[in-house]
């Protein structure tokens, strides 16, 4: 039963983490095609009236369903592309936590008698770097897909992130890692 509440707790904190990763590159994928910056302002707001978008007219799915796909002030259609990456994000992140953890396919990773907390304990870099790689081409595919523009950083970016990733993890209990 305790194996049950750890796994059921990581796959919501992996599942809220994935959807929030999903309305961050939201923000990324309006913001960098238009020439804005991704630090000024921090907030969101809405890109008909302007208007700063609050905390709670920004939880990932939660408000979209709320809202009706609608602007609290102005009214005016939010794009289903938010709520699409969104959950596409969430889903990218629970078939990597379940590839990596739960239905071990991949070979080297740690396996523990203790269940997923001792397993993202040893092996959590990696996931991580895979999360980075599937956000970046996520973004990087609906960029493309709505302005025909691919951005190198999004591949720099991930090249940095995996070589990083590989320093902080190489799995020295795997004699069968390739």
């Amino acid at each position: 039963m305790e194996t049950y509440l750890a796994t059921t707790w990581w796959l919501l904190f992996w599942t809220a983490l994935g959807l929030c990763t999903g309305s961050f590159l939201n923000a990324v994928i309006y913001r960098l095609p238009r020439g804005k910056s991704l630090t000024e302002p921090l907030w969101s707001a809405c890109p008909f009236c302007r208007k700063k978008i609050a905390w709670y007219d920004n939880l990932p799915i939660l408000s979209f369903l709320n809202l009706r796909g609608r602007c609290r002030q102005c009214d005016v259609p939010i794009p289903t592309r938010y709520l699409v990456i969104e959950v596409l994000m969430g889903m990218i992140v629970l078939v990597l936590l379940d590839a990596f953890f739960i239905g071990n396919v991949r070979a080297g990773l740690s396996k523990s008698q203790f269940g997923l907390t001792d397993q993202l304990s040893f092996d959590w870099p990696i996931l991580v770097a895979h999360i980075i790689l599937f956000a970046c081409l996520l973004a990087l595919s609906a960029i493309d897909l709505e302005h025909y523009w691919v951005d190198i950083r999004f591949t720099n970016f991930v090249t940095i992130a995996g070589f990083a990733m590989h320093m902080i993890w190489t799995p020295k209990h795997s004699a069968a890692w390739p």
